[in-house]
């Protein structure tokens, strides 16, 4: 008969039933969020409108030049605004810790430089929406018990986004995935993400690049 792929996973193989349940899973906020997520989405979307209001991205490196630097390390401000990394109708080409970066600052050039534009009221308005949860999430890595209000920042985010870009786009399943977040926060009295592995990855593999002539077959075996 056939195989059915879906017969493969960890969660459905019987051999693993005692050992490994969907109950233990972790949601990462990193990749829900910074890593192909929401941030990457809605920067991507508010982008497309900019440059439909007849705005170009080397504004956003102009403004980025008076003087913006990182407290903490990780890529300056115009790194984030690389152009490369902008492309109408896609989402924000930056790695995680660019996007964590760029999503503030964008909403800093859209408080200071586009308030007089109506056109882009409701995406700037979904933006700051997401800054708030990024906030929040953020600070829950010091105080869990602020994840209390976590699903009431999102499903604020989500109404903001609705009215911003339901007609364009569609709302992915990471939204669903991110009201989990909080019940996990709780459970676990802790807020965990991937960022300092997947630095540690990025580390790993920049040093051993040189030394090794198939890193991609590499990489699969050992980041699994």
């Amino acid at each position: 008969g056939l195989c059915r792929p879906w017969k493969k996973g960890i969660l459905t193989s019987p051999s693993l039933s005692d050992w490994v349940s969907l109950e233990c899973l972790y949601l990462d906020s990193m990749h829900q969020f910074w890593s192909n997520g929401l941030v990457g989405q809605d920067i991507g979307l508010w982008y497309s409108m900019l440059k439909q209001c007849g705005m170009e991205s080397h504004l956003l490196l102009r403004w980025a030049s008076i003087g913006w630097t990182t407290l903490l390390g990780g890529p300056s401000p115009q790194e984030c605004f690389n152009e490369k990394l902008f492309r109408e109708g896609a989402d924000f080409r930056g790695d995680a810790d660019t996007t964590l970066q760029t999503l503030p600052l964008l909403a800093a050039f859209a408080r200071e430089m586009l308030l007089g534009q109506e056109a882009m009221a409701a995406a700037n308005e979904a933006l700051w929406a997401l800054v708030d949860v990024t906030c929040l999430l953020q600070r829950t890595k010091l105080h869990p018990r602020d994840a209390t209000h976590l699903n009431e920042s999102i499903e604020k985010y989500k109404q903001k986004w609705d009215v911003a870009y339901a007609a364009i786009a569609g709302a992915r399943p990471k939204f669903h995935y991110s009201l989990h977040l909080r019940a996990q926060i709780q459970k676990y009295r802790r807020h965990i993400d991937c960022f300092v592995g997947e630095r540690k990855h990025r580390v790993f593999k920049s040093i051993v690049a040189p030394r090794l002539s198939r890193l991609g077959c590499f990489s699969r075996s050992t980041l699994l």
